[in-house]
């Protein structure tokens, strides 16, 4: 199951190194993640990431969810 990181990322206007000092998540890690290098991600790591963007851990794998969370807005296709 792919990782929608990067979009999310993107959305909230947040480069790899702000995501990385945010998160606690090193730069690499974040770039392999984005770049389907890295398969075996740490539940740790996941709720890390999605803290520092303000997402859900679902949020990060919800391929096109990329606005609107928790905002209760209705997403396309849902």
């Amino acid at each position: 199951m792919a990782l929608n990181l990067k979009a999310v990322r993107e959305a909230h206007g947040i480069t790899q190194s702000d995501l990385s000092r945010r998160s606690g998540i090193s730069r690499q890690t974040i770039i392999a993640l984005e770049n389907d290098e890295m398969y075996n991600a740490t539940s740790k790591t996941l709720v890390a990431l999605a803290d520092a963007l303000g997402v859900t851990v679902q949020d990060l794998f919800l391929p096109g969810v990329t606005s609107g969370f928790h905002t209760g807005e209705s997403q396309p296709g849902g």
